[in-house]
């Protein structure tokens, strides 16, 4: 009962923290496309 409100709180604030800041951050620290297969 206390994981599954966490986890939900968690990536809520997460998410609204960092609407755009955590994507643009992550895409350009880690690419998504890998350029060798």
């Amino acid at each position: 009962m206390v994981t599954v409100p966490l986890s939900d709180s968690l990536v809520l604030s997460y998410k609204g923290k960092t609407t755009g800041g955590a994507i643009r951050r992550r895409r350009a620290a880690r690419p998504e496309r890998p350029r060798r297969p």
